[in-house]
């Protein structure tokens, strides 16, 4: 095949630009060089933006790498369960699979990760999965979670929402399934063995806190007390108020409620001393109960006779000894 000018292999043979400016556009101003030893320079608009080195290749700063749809792969090629956005697969690594840095940051805790990490993600057993999501910070938050909504939810039902929900479930088949009954579904721990929390399928929660106990107040006049100072809504004065002996700061020393950052007490109740607070006001209650009923037993057998106050002391009933001792 006849040709005129130079043939096509003459063209577009191999050349050798020795390191020289390859200009693409009219102006001059967009070409791709190699003047620096094994480094490829994408010039753009009079701007380096682009790099290429050995297996890296490096957007400049104040560039960007922009995908319009699809799903970008980091050691794998396919995802069916995906259709767009970013799959890693990390293969047989162990370490962190993702981590957020930010050179203000320097808390550290270098055991973990590296210090200016503020945020990673690896694998919480090599051969099990489930990751471990942690957040470190340089004071005394290392993570925080928070939801935002349009709309409110208020239903106190199975149609409940919030702006945070934690759901817990388990495999059945390929697919998963609610917990089962007494089955746990959230638990919270800190760094001491074992878990401080459990929340179980019914909704119930457990704890294997040590809570310090009461006995040494008088329970009843702290659980009063817990009203009054917390102006709980619905509550009615009572003539037996006045013998009431403590106040809020009282409640403070106790451990019942927490303290402003000036060290004045606040509202932050501790439910869980609550609670415990709560029995030994029932012991309590029910020592006095007893003892008043010894009591009334000594004088009503006294009068009426051991036999009599036996049979009536087996009904635990102090208002039916009084009324025949005095009958008597």
């Amino acid at each position: 095949m006849p040709y005129l000018g130079a043939k096509p292999t003459d063209v577009f043979a191999d050349r050798d630009l020795n390191g020289q400016e390859f200009i693409l556009d009219a102006d001059a101003d967009t070409s791709i060089t190699a003047d620096t030893d094994d480094q490829i320079d994408i010039r753009i608009s009079g701007a380096d933006d682009f790099q290429f080195t050995a297996n890296t290749f490096t957007a400049a700063s104040g560039s960007g790498i922009i995908q319009t749809d699809g799903i970008n792969f980091i050691g794998d090629t396919a995802n069916g369960s995906m259709t767009s956005g970013l799959t890693i697969n990390q293969t047989t690594a162990d370490n962190e699979i993702l981590a957020l840095k930010s050179s203000d940051i320097a808390h550290g805790m270098t055991s973990d990760t590296e210090t200016d990490t503020y945020f990673f993600i690896k694998k919480s057993s090599a051969t099990a999965g489930a990751p471990d999501v942690v957040g470190l910070g340089e004071g005394s938050q290392g993570i925080r979670i928070l939801g935002q909504c349009v709309s409110a939810n208020t239903a106190k039902s199975t149609s409940a929402s919030a702006p945070i929900i934690f759901r817990g479930v388990k495999k059945s088949s390929a697919s998963n399934t609610v917990m089962g009954s007494d089955e746990n579904v959230v638990v919270i721990e800190g760094c001491t063995a074992g878990p401080g929390f459990i929340f179980d399928a019914e909704g119930s929660m457990h704890s294997n806190a040590a809570n310090a106990v009461y006995d040494e107040y008088d329970d009843a006049q702290l659980v009063r007390t817990i009203d009054r100072s917390l102006s709980i809504r619905g509550l009615i004065a009572s003539k037996f108020d006045e013998f009431v002996q403590y106040r809020h700061e009282d409640l403070a020393e106790a451990g019942l409620v927490g303290r402003d950052d000036d060290g004045s007490p606040n509202n932050y109740v501790n439910w869980m001393h609550l609670s415990k607070l709560h029995n030994g006001a029932i012991w309590q209650q029910h020592e006095k109960h007893e003892n008043l009923l010894r009591a009334v037993y000594e004088l009503a057998s006294e009068s009426l006779g051991k036999d009599k106050a036996d049979k009536i002391l087996e009904k635990n009933d102090i208002k039916l000894l009084v009324n025949a001792s005095l009958l008597n």
